[in-house]
């Protein structure tokens, strides 16, 4: 394992809270199987410089093509994971977007990373992601939200 510092990273959980159902969804997207074609939320690298907050709001925006107006919160949770034979810290954030059902964000995908998209309950998010820490974060924020 190297000696280097861990690698910063943020993971994203958008939620969309419609105004006249009290159903939480989860928005969570398909890796492109150059990736490993997965469920996952938002996620991503910190840039040099960059603030946790800043690079959770500027992967949300990115990987979403949705603008936020307000900034991500944080899940106060972070964990360790080694990829590609490096230590990574990722952070947890949260969003949320809210509407009535006419209004149901639609994303607009960078293909080169996701290939679909669904809103779903958190129940759904669970079973569908899939690594640990994404359904723990997930849980950490439905607990949050209860």
């Amino acid at each position: 394992m190297s000696s280097q510092p861990p690698s910063l990273k943020v993971q994203v959980w958008i939620y969309w809270k419609n105004l006249e159902n009290p159903t939480l969804l989860f928005l969570i997207l398909h890796t492109h199987s150059t990736r490993g074609g997965f469920w996952q939320p938002v996620t991503g690298g910190v840039e040099p410089g960059e603030s946790l907050l800043d690079a959770a709001q500027r992967e949300a925006e990115e990987e979403t093509g949705l603008i936020f107006p307000f900034p991500p919160q944080s899940l106060e949770k972070n964990f360790e994971f080694v990829s590609r034979g490096r230590v990574n810290r990722e952070y947890g954030y949260f969003l949320a977007v809210s509407g009535d059902e006419k209004t149901l964000p639609k994303i607009r995908l960078d293909q080169r990373e996701h290939t679909d998209y669904l809103w779903v309950p958190a129940e759904i998010a669970l079973e569908k992601v899939r690594y640990p820490s994404n359904r723990e974060m997930l849980q950490l924020l439905v607990d949050r939200l209860a």
